[in-house]
């Protein structure tokens, strides 16, 4: 019991800067990453959005006078925390006619995908010629730091996507060399990878005490949290 106890106030001392879950931070995170792609949208068209969570990234977009739809897994944990018209889906095939979109838009979702082959092929068939695909996913440095802070915070990590049973693989799995040969398909061609230029770990360091215009500083100096994918298609 007394080993134990001093366990519970070792952790209660190295934990009191990262926050619990936290949904409205989670979105002031989105909406700046949202911010930084904005230059990168065609400047009108119809968005699909793929693993739309709350729909908060979709209502936003929607604001930007964009025709959105989105959609996520019935099992999602955001289900009940909506705040736009998500279509539940079965994770494999996309519910919408052939040539359809003009944009594709996904964040932080394509490392949970198993059959990524599969999702391209989906999203080949429900794009218009030169659709314009946008991907963000987690970068190396949001694996390291994230991997840091889950052993202060828990005393052991586990790997965030599906792609590997190891944290330290998936450091490598979350490299731009790695996804660049993952995302490679006959439609579509990769033109441009760039940081989102944020820092932030899978554990809410600080939370919102820690104000975006200084984690925009840090990333600079320790890694930003994700990396941009900008897909156009070819066929």
């Amino acid at each position: 019991m007394i080993v134990k106890e001093k366990i519970k106030k070792i952790r209660s001392k190295v934990n009191f800067w990262i926050n619990q879950y936290d949904v409205n931070f989670l979105h002031e995170l989105r909406l700046f990453e949202l911010k930084q792609i904005r230059p990168l949208l065609p400047k009108k068209g119809n968005i699909l959005e793929i693993g739309a969570g709350t729909g908060f990234q979709s209502k936003i977009l929607k604001s930007w006078n964009y025709d959105v739809k989105s959609i996520d897994l019935n099992s999602s944990i955001y289900k009940d925390q909506k705040t736009f018209d998500v279509t539940s889906y079965d994770g494999k095939n996309i519910p919408f006619k052939d040539s359809t979109f003009s944009i594709v838009f996904s964040s932080n979702v394509f490392e949970h995908i198993v059959d990524i082959k599969n999702m391209l092929n989906e999203i080949a068939r429900v794009t218009k010629q030169e659709a314009i695909i946008l991907l963000i996913m987690p970068s190396p440095s949001w694996r390291i730091w994230s991997f840091l802070t889950d052993l202060l915070k828990n005393w052991y990590s586990r790997p965030h996507g599906v792609h590997t049973k190891n944290v330290f693989e998936e450091i490598f799995c979350f490299s731009k060399k790695w996804w660049i040969k993952k995302l490679n398909h006959e439609s579509f061609k990769v033109e441009m990878i760039k940081s989102n230029n944020l820092f932030y770990t899978g554990n809410s360091i600080m939370g919102n005490k820690f104000p975006i215009k200084y984690r925009r500083k840090l990333s600079f100096l320790v890694g930003s949290s994700c990396n941009i994918y900008v897909l156009k298609k070819i066929l």
